[in-house]
């Protein structure tokens, strides 16, 4: 058996190895440049808009993320090998605290760079990769089936059920988030260990057929290696996702073993499953699938021991579900900052109803289709049954945000606290447990409360945004732009609150243009505001962005420098200015500093300007953080530096806070650097 298990990983390792493709790094100079590329379409083609996305496989540098105008989407099609001419870009992230890191996610997808194909220009088709004959077939098979469930409104479920292929809506995607059901959306152990017994059922039968054969070899032993073909070869056509990697190598690890007369427990097989994983890709990793699909069958495996002694099966499953909705409570709480009030219920119906019902229906309505029968309404009918009782639950709950930030080690202390209590272990242990599971209930508490009295976050983003915070008062300071940029404000902005217990903005200033309208429906979805300040009238606005409005924040003076629609605030700390200026023409500056150069005497600057030589004369500052979308121009910076103004941006260094101490001790932070 021990031979058997090293024979197993020695091959994961052996498949590892080969797999990794020595590639060279793309050379700079040919960044924004437009360079033929030599590759294989690697993936299924997605529409953006009037483009298509696709993965681009090339052997000398590895994967590039590309877009298409739809006129190519002959030649976009997975295992096609062409050659095209395509202006590559190195991907850039903005650096925040608690955001998403777009870079990152490229790069643990192997994605070296991004870039355009070329409009109008020559596409050179050179034939088939058998290597990515898979992913062509699950493109096939998706085309099919969207044009066949055309009129379904479940349309993207059954497509997510059957083949792996994720179309949902917003709404649709959050309402499996409110009620806890995401999982079931995906091609998992569910799925393939049904397509195992079906298949196994067949080929038993079948070779069963044929006494002769059977002599030679058993049918039991031929239903065993069927099954693992068919649960591999579907799971590449699904898309080979992490949740079906886990299911397919935990069936070759058991059918292996059974077919060397061994039994291997099923810990066993799902830790041989995560080291293979481990083994062919280290990346995944930092994927939230792994952790969360080998999570819940591992908590599945320690609940069948803590409900041993339960006799009745109502009884048993009910307690499982509950335990195992519990126990992925702080796992769902670390990855997605929320826990879902109504998923024991939801789940009752919906776990039974998706695997005995609805997905042997889609499999048999697929298996039809090919030979003329449509029966998709059965399962058609039963997913909007579905959909509709989810929407009812969440309909008054939905799901409940977590109240702070939850790091790593807490997730850590809770999950052990909970193992603790439901196992059957003694009564000081579980206790210990309770205890444990008390960490999850921690008040969160505001960084600048822990040794600062004055903090000024300027956010690395494509706009100027700035939190000023004093006390236990706050002010937010952004450009009428980023009110509509959902990534913005959800990713980065709401990130960087929850992180650090910000539970209210006290005052927001907007900064904006001539005739822009201003929303603030997306901001307020993330957290309440008590006042508005700014230039542009609107109906939500509570005061004007003038010097009549000048008020403490904190311990701080703040001072209002209005200019037509633009709004430029001063903060005074510990007697030290620092200056927030809005995006300005050079004419625009110019009559600013008309206006307010002798109430000024900034130590610092923040803006996104690119500052003339004329506008710093009487204004110089001490430094100056930079928070624009691309790198200083080197004529400005060389401006600055002639002037003695030492420059921070957010562009090389990620987001900056600058902070003042109760004594008056200023310091400088970045994401990426220290100083």
């Amino acid at each position: 058996m021990i031979s058997l298990l090293r024979a197993v990983l020695f091959f994961s390792l052996i498949l590892s190895i080969t797999s990794c493709d020595s590639h060279q790094d793309i050379e700079s100079f040919k960044y924004g440049q437009n360079m033929i590329l030599n590759g294989t379409v690697a993936s299924s083609p997605v529409k953006e808009g009037a483009q298509l996305e696709f993965d681009f496989y090339t052997s000398r540098y590895g994967k590039v993320l590309l877009r298409a105008d739809k006129s190519y989407s002959k030649y976009i099609i997975p295992a096609n090998k062409l050659q095209l001419i395509a202006k590559i870009i190195k991907p850039h992230e903005f650096d925040n605290a608690n955001a998403f890191n777009y870079t990152e996610f490229l790069e643990h997808k192997s994605i070296v760079a991004v870039g355009r194909v070329v409009a109008d220009s020559k596409i050179d088709y050179f034939g088939t990769a058998l290597s990515y004959l898979p992913k062509r077939l699950h493109y096939n098979l998706a085309n099919y089936l969207d044009n066949i469930l055309a009129n379904y409104k479940v349309k993207p479920m059954m497509l997510a059920l059957l083949i792996g292929e994720k179309s949902f809506s917003e709404q649709e995607k959050q309402l499996f988030i409110d009620s806890g059901t995401s999982h079931l959306m995906v091609i998992s152990g569910l799925h393939i260990g049904l397509l195992v017994l079906i298949a196994f059922v067949i080929a038993r039968i079948l070779w069963s057929l044929f006494p002769r054969l059977c002599r030679k070899i058993p049918a039991q032993y031929i239903a065993v290696i069927f099954s693992i073909f068919t649960a591999f070869l579907y799971s590449l056509i699904a898309g080979f996702s992490l949740p079906t990697q886990r299911a397919v190598i935990m069936v070759l690890v058991v059918g292996i073993f059974w077919l060397a007369k061994k039994r291997v427990p099923i810990t066993r097989s799902l830790v041989i499953a995560f080291m293979i994983i481990i083994f062919m890709d280290w990346r995944s990793v930092y994927s939230s699938s792994l952790w969360l699909s080998f999570s819940a069958v591992f908590f599945l495996a320690m609940i069948a021991i803590a409900l041993q002694q339960y006799k009745s099966k109502l009884v048993l499953n009910l307690s499982a579900q509950l335990y195992l909705t519990v126990l992925l409570i702080p796992i769902s709480v670390y990855f997605f900052e929320g826990f879902s009030m109504v998923s024991f219920i939801a789940n009752l119906v919906a776990i039974p109803l998706v695997s005995l019902l609805i997905v042997p229906l889609l499999l048999l309505s697929l298996v039809c289709s090919f030979v003329g029968i449509s029966i998709w309404f059965l399962p058609g009918f039963l997913l909007n049954a579905l959909m509709g009782y989810l929407n009812f639950l969440v309909s008054n709950v939905g799901l409940v945000e977590y109240w702070t930030y939850f790091s790593f080690a807490s997730l850590i202390i809770v999950l052990i606290g909970i193992s603790l209590v439901i196992l059957p272990l003694g009564r000081p242990l579980k206790l210990l447990g309770l205890a444990l599971c008390l960490v999850f209930f921690q008040q969160g508490e505001n960084a600048i409360d822990e040794y600062d009295s004055f903090d000024l976050h300027v956010f690395d983003s494509r706009y100027n945004i700035v939190l000023i915070q004093d006390d236990d008062q706050n002010l937010l300071y952004l450009p009428t732009e980023a009110l509509t940029d959902s990534y913005t404000l959800e990713n980065i902005i709401q990130g960087y609150l929850t992180y650090h217990n910000i539970k209210q903005i006290d005052n927001l200033v907007i900064s904006g243009k001539a005739k822009e309208k201003v929303s603030l429906e997306l901001l307020k979805n993330i957290i309440p505001i008590e006042s508005v300040i700014s230039n542009i009238d609107f109906a939500n606005r509570d005061k004007s962005c003038s010097y009549g409005e000048n008020f403490s924040l904190g311990k701080s003076e703040l001072r209002f420098l209005g200019l037509e629609n633009s709004c430029n605030i001063s903060i005074i700390s510990h007697n030290n200015e620092t200056l927030v200026l809005s995006d300005m023409k050079k004419s625009q500056q110019l009559k600013f500093k008309a206006l307010y150069m002798r109430m000024l005497q900034p130590k610092i600057f923040v803006s996104s300007l690119d500052m003339s030589k004329a506008f710093l004369v009487g204004l110089k500052p001490d430094y100056y953080i930079y928070n624009g979308n691309k790198a200083m121009d080197n004529r400005y910076f060389k401006i600055l530096k002639g002037e003695s103004v030492k420059v921070f941006d957010t562009y090389n260094n990620g987001a900056i806070s600058l902070r003042y101490n109760d004594t008056g001790h200023m310091s400088l932070e970045s994401e990426l650097k220290e100083y």
